[in-house]
C-alpha cells in the first residue's frame, strides 16, 4: 500500500465549512481569510474540493480542512461529524434583504450539525453587514463580520474587523486535535488516560524543575486547561467503546488534568 503523504488531508481532520453562491465565491473566503497560506489541496469530487490550512498561533498548531460548498451543491453527510466551524458568505450581489434569506437558505442546507459549531460566522462582502443579516446572524447565533470593514480609530485590537476578525475567531477555537509547538520547561503530567490512577503521586511534583515566577506558572496553568480542554472530543468518542469501569477511570483523569490546570487539588476539594 502505497504511504500517505505527511501533506494529505485525512479524513478526521476538523472542519470549516464555507456556504457561498459558487465555489469561486468561496474560494476568494478562503484566500482572504488565510491569507493565502493554505498547505494543500484534494479532489473531493469534480464539482469541489477541500484545503487544509494549518492555524498557528503562539504555543499551539492544528490542521483543519476548509471545504467550500454552493448553493447548487449538496453536503457529504460524512462531512457533518467533523464540522467544527461554520462561515457563510454573503457576496455584494447579496446585500440587503436577499442576504439574510441567502443565509437562512445555507444555513438549512448545512443541517443540524451546524449546531455543534463552536464557530460560526456570517461574513458579509462589503464594508458592513445590512441590518437584515445582522438581525438574522443574532436570531441564528452567528456573528456577523464585514469582511472590507476598516478599523476605526477607537478599535484597541487588529483583529476588530474584516478578515482579521473572521481569522481570530478562528484562531481563539478550541481545535479537536491541538498540538504544543513545543513543550514548556516545566509541564503538567500527560494526558494519557491509559495511565490513569487515583494515587496521591500525582498531586506532587507536578512541575518538572524548580518553581518559576508567578507568570510562568500561570501560562502554563493556561495551557495545561486548554490541552485539556483539546482532548475533551477525543475522549468522548473513545470513551463510548469501552467499559464503565474503564470510562470512569478516564473520567478522573481528565478532572484531574482540569484541576491542575486550574491550580486545585482534587482532594482538597
Amino acid at each position: 500500500m502505497e504511504a500517505q503523504s505527511e501533506d494529505t488531508p485525512k479524513p478526521s481532520l476538523p472542519l470549516i465549512l464555507i456556504s457561498a453562491y459558487d465555489l469561486a465565491s468561496a474560494n476568494a473566503l478562503i484566500s482572504e481569510i488565510t491569507n493565502n497560506s493554505i498547505k494543500n489541496t484534494k479532489e473531493t469530487s469534480k464539482e469541489s474540493h477541500g484545503c487544509v490550512w494549518q492555524i498557528v498561533n503562539k504555543y499551539y498548531q492544528v490542521d483543519v480542512e476548509l471545504y467550500p460548498v454552493a448553493d447548487s451543491d449538496t453536503l457529504p453527510p460524512s462531512l457533518t461529524e467533523r464540522l467544527e466551524a461554520h462561515i457563510i458568505y454573503i457576496t455584494d450581489d447579496e446585500e440587503g434583504d436577499l442576504g439574510a434569506e441567502r443565509a437562512e437558505q445555507r444555513w438549512a442546507r448545512a443541517g443540524a450539525a451546524v449546531g455543534a459549531a463552536g464557530v460560526r460566522l456570517a461574513v458579509a462582502a462589503g464594508a458592513r453587514a445590512a441590518p437584515a443579516l445582522a438581525a438574522w446572524a443574532r436570531r441564528r447565533r452567528y456573528e456577523p463580520v464585514a469582511l472590507r470593514e476598516a478599523a476605526g480609530d477607537d478599535d484597541a485590537r487588529a483583529d476588530a474587523c474584516g478578515a482579521e476578525r473572521a481569522r481570530a475567531a478562528l484562531h481563539a477555537h478550541t481545535w479537536r486535535g491541538l498540538r504544543r509547538i513545543d513543550a514548556p520547561a516545566r509541564s503538567f503530567l500527560p494526558l494519557d488516560p491509559s495511565g490513569a490512577t487515583s494515587s496521591d503521586e500525582e498531586y506532587e511534583g507536578e512541575w518538572d524543575g524548580e518553581e518559576g515566577g508567578e507568570w510562568e506558572v500561570e501560562v502554563e496553568r493556561a495551557e495545561a486547561f486548554a490541552e485539556a480542554l483539546g482532548a475533551l472530543g477525543g475522549a468522548r468518542a473513545a470513551a463510548a467503546r469501552l467499559p464503565a469501569a474503564e470510562r470512569r477511570r478516564r473520567a478522573e483523569r481528565l478532572v484531574r488534568a482540569f484541576c491542575r490546570a486550574l491550580g486545585a487539588d482534587l482532594h482538597a476539594l
